[in-house]
C-alpha cells in the first residue's frame, strides 16, 4: 500500500492522465497527495531580458497548472499539497521523494516537448534510475 504519493505535472495531456491516476490511487488507498511543478531555470539564462519574460510566463503556468490540480484533488475529497521547484526536473522531483519520504512517483510517460526528451534525455528514465521509491509511469 502507498500511503504518500508524488505526482510530477507540467500540465501536459501525459501529466494530466499521471494526475488522473494519482488520484484515483489516492482515492483507492487513503493516500496523502503531492503535486509537483519543476521549472528548469537553466534554460532562461542565455538571453536574461527576453528569458526572463518567458520565465515569469512560465512560472505563472506552473502556479496555475498546481492550483488546478489541487483543486481537482478537492472534487473528489482529496486534500493535496503543491511544491513548486526551480532546476533540473528530474533531480527535483527525486529530491522531494527523499526529502518528503514518498512511497510512490508517477509521472506521465512524456511531458510537454518530445524534441526536449530528446535533446536532454528523458526526466522519466532518470526519475525511474534515481527514485528512492517505487515510480509508475502513467502511458496513457
Amino acid at each position: 500500500m502507498y500511503r504518500k504519493l508524488l505526482v510530477a505535472t507540467d500540465g501536459s495531456f501525459y501529466a494530466k492522465q499521471a494526475e488522473e491516476k494519482a488520484l484515483a490511487l489516492a482515492r483507492s488507498f487513503g493516500s496523502s497527495i503531492a503535486a509537483i511543478y519543476v521549472i528548469d531555470k537553466a534554460r532562461y539564462q542565455w538571453a536574461e531580458e527576453l528569458m526572463q519574460e518567458i520565465y515569469e510566463k512560465t512560472k505563472k503556468e506552473g502556479e496555475a497548472v498546481l492550483r488546478a490540480f489541487k483543486e481537482k484533488a478537492a472534487q473528489h475529497g482529496i486534500e493535496a499539497e503543491t511544491k513548486f521547484r526551480e532546476g533540473m526536473p528530474s533531480e527535483e522531483i527525486v529530491k522531494e521523494a527523499e526529502a518528503g519520504s514518498y512511497d510512490l512517483i508517477i509521472l506521465g510517460s512524456r511531458g510537454m516537448s518530445a524534441a526536449e526528451e530528446v535533446a536532454l534525455g528523458s526526466v522519466v528514465q532518470r526519475v525511474v534510475r534515481r527514485a528512492p521509491c517505487d515510480v509508475l509511469v502513467v502511458k496513457q
